[in-house]
């Protein structure tokens, strides 16, 4: 009987040392795994994302300096308000960092300003009185706008003289 025991005893032990072996595999591949996604996103963090900060540095330089600025001029339109007779004037100034608009806006003032104008009639006072009113034709303007430009683009439009009557 004591034989059997030693023999019992003998096998409990062997899978034991088996299964301390997995578990170490198992720790140190883990801690590998952990070390090598870990410098790989560190590299990833430092490397890659260096050329889109070096573009988002541009951008805010470009942002810094004006472009150029083309004047419209002032347009005084009747206001879509059935019960009162309302009157808008606005100027209107167009930003871009293209000369080449510049030229292309000055051929096509009457196309722009025929453009701007059908906007502004369909507009309301309460469409135009809130300053999401207003951030909506500064968006439409500008879509309107770069619909007619066959190169570049206008990147702002500003409101520099805005009333209602």
């Amino acid at each position: 009987m004591a034989e059997n025991e030693e023999i019992k005893e003998k096998e409990t032990q062997v899978p034991e040392k088996k299964k301390r072996s997995l578990l170490t595999l198992i720790i140190i591949a883990l801690v590998v795994l952990t070390l090598l996604g870990g410098g790989g996103f560190f590299a990833w963090k430092n490397f890659m994302t260096a050329s889109r900060t070096s573009e988002a540095d541009a951008r805010v330089a470009v942002k810094d300096e004006p472009g150029i600025i083309i004047p419209l001029d002032t347009f005084i339109i009747n206001l879509a308000d059935a019960e009162d007779q309302r009157y808008l004037k606005v100027v209107i100034k167009l930003e871009t960092w293209d000369p080449a608009v510049n030229e292309e806006i000055q051929k096509r003032m009457a196309q722009l300003r025929d453009a701007i104008i059908t906007l502004l009639t369909t507009q309301t006072y309460q469409d135009v009185a809130t300053f999401k009113g207003k951030t909506f034709l500064r968006a439409e303007i500008k879509k309107r706008i770069n619909q007619y430009i066959r190169k570049g683009s206008i990147q702002k439009v500003y409101f520099t003289d805005f009333v209602i009557q």
